[in-house]
């Protein structure tokens, strides 16, 4: 695996020598911060003609000292590695044996989908050696955070034009996950405990708690290999991992993923089939597999689409030959229920910001534009990635060509263009709202300056007093009886005055109207 791993590496560093958006690929792919030591967990599915076979689990270790992963029912891909026993002797080429069994097609199947959790580089070598997969394609799922200087490798969504991005046999989907970081504020950003390292950035509080925005992808690749065989390749985010910030320190946060409870990743959509579900799950019956057995993994985007891979549609078909679209319908609901409740949660931003507008307090209202200018580049790159996957999926459907799939993925269509005009208008109504917290700002200092007339007021008195007792005798009321003096300059000077600024606002004014 090492060989193949060394030949690959040298590959796309040649490669990205050409191309920088590959550069992500190269650093992945090289580890040099040692960061890959978590599992990768991967489901197979095999579809057979006229029947789905039950998913296959597996999980690649990053040592080689693990045994073969159990097939038995009670194993799940989120169970307590600490307590995986390994064996006296290390097994010899243990990553090469797994990702072969991945790989081979018995004879009597027609294709297979390989979902695949948290990557590491060996499975990238492996797979891009097996299927001769793109780099654009690994690149494109791994690098999707924004580069802040010019050495740092450029997103392919950034660096390529939208007509580079659609290809025939693949389709990426990246979104924001919404994520609950607890009650306290969290100043710096984090990353996820994960293979794939991808940033999450903490957003102000809001209602007393801490939200944050990971960004995730799932991407999809269809391809035949050398029996003609079709093999779907899935990528997806460690979704249930924890957080660390920069220094590498683990941040036990409890988070809530209510994106995964949605309808479309369970089979009981009615009460009859809950009924039925129910009474399959009192007999003494087992399960086809073990990604119901455990309570923590259970709500991840893998096993989501596990469960609904197994119904995916003319994948046992042996009259129809899938597309991409055959099996993205599924990942791009899940993705699209994440996008609905990025949107829900930028309502409540714009919410929280309108109550700053009637709020007394200047300092808070400087601060909410400070918190507010972020939401709009938000705004602006989530409309664009919701743009890219309108186009993808409009490419495939051209490509299909079927009055059946454009009748199917018509409604997704409408739902990409429904959340996408929700963030327009939020984005819209968030740059009006910063000229009115700047209105709001002018007068709230323009009462502050109101206030300070009238102290001026107070003191002008003071110091007409103090500049009446401060005169000769001769010219005191009560002294010599030259106080006509000071009433004799002080009119005229102020008259003069007077008469001086009229003159000069009325010139002003034949100049404006001329």
């Amino acid at each position: 695996m090492g060989g193949i791993l060394r030949r690959y590496t040298d590959y796309v560093k040649e490669q990205a020598s050409l191309d920088r958006s590959l550069q992500g690929l190269a650093d992945f792919l090289q580890d040099l911060n040692g960061r890959q030591q978590f599992p990768v967990n991967v489901f197979c599915i095999d579809f057979a003609p006229g029947r789905t076979c039950a998913p296959q689990p597996w999980r690649i270790d990053p040592g080689d000292g693990y045994p073969p992963c159990p097939t038995s029912a009670g194993w799940t891909p989120y169970g307590n590695i600490a307590n995986t026993k390994s064996p006296e002797t290390p097994h010899k080429d243990v990553k090469v044996k797994k990702l072969r069994q991945v790989t081979t097609i018995p004879d009597d199947i027609r294709g297979r989908i390989i979902v695949v959790e948290d990557m590491n580089r060996y499975t990238v070598a492996h797979l891009g050696v097996r299927y001769n997969l793109p780099l654009s394609f690994f690149a494109t799922y791994l690098t999707t955070e924004l580069p802040t200087a010019d050495h740092e490798p450029q997103p392919p969504t950034i660096a390529l034009p939208p007509s580079k991005m659609l290809g025939d046999q693949d389709i990426h989907l990246q979104y924001q996950r919404v994520i609950d970081l607890g009650t306290t504020k969290q100043r710096e950003k984090l990353y996820v405990r994960s293979n794939v390292r991808r940033l999450v950035r903490p957003t102000p509080l809001l209602n007393k708690r801490c939200p944050g925005l990971a960004r995730s992808c799932c991407s999809l690749y269809l391809c035949r290999d050398e029996k003609d065989k079709w093999i779907c390749i899935v990528l997806v985010d460690a979704t249930n991992a924890e957080f660390e910030n920069t220094d590498a320190v683990p941040l036990k946060i409890s988070r809530p993923q209510p994106v995964q409870r949605n309808r479309h990743a369970s089979k009981a959509f009615d009460f009859r089939a809950w009924e039925e579900a129910r009474k399959l799950q009192s007999s003494n019956k087992e399960p086809s597999s073990g990604i119901e057995e455990d309570p923590h993994g259970s709500n991840s985007l893998l096993n989501s689409l596990v469960r609904l891979f197994q119904d995916a549609p003319c994948a046992s078909n042996t009259t129809h030959i899938p597309n991409v679209l055959s099996f993205a319908y599924f990942p791009t609901q899940l993705v699209l229920a994440e996008w609905m409740q990025y949107a829900l949660l930028l309502s409540r931003y714009v919410k929280h910001y309108e109550y700053a507008l009637i709020s007394p307090n200047a300092g808070l209202k400087q601060s909410k534009v400070k918190e507010l200018l972020p939401w709009r580049r938000r705004c602006i790159r989530s409309g664009l990635k919701l743009e890219l996957l309108r186009r993808s999926v409009k490419h495939h459907i051209l490509i299909v060509g079927t009055s059946e799939v454009q009748g199917r993925w018509r409604p997704v269509l409408e739902d990409i263009d429904h959340v996408s005009s929700q963030l327009a208008e939020w984005a819209t109504f968030l740059n009006s709202m910063v000229p009115l917290l700047d209105s709001h700002q002018s007068l709230i200092e323009a009462q502050s300056v109101r206030h300070l007339t009238y102290i001026v007021l107070v003191f002008s008195s003071l110091s007409l007093v103090a500049s009446i007792f401060s005169m000769s005798e001769k010219v005191l009321p009560w002294g010599g009886g030259h106080a006509w003096l000071y009433f004799a300059v002080a009119l005229p000077l102020t008259a003069v005055v007077l008469g001086s600024y009229f003159l000069f606002l009325n010139i002003v004014g034949r100049l404006l109207r001329g």
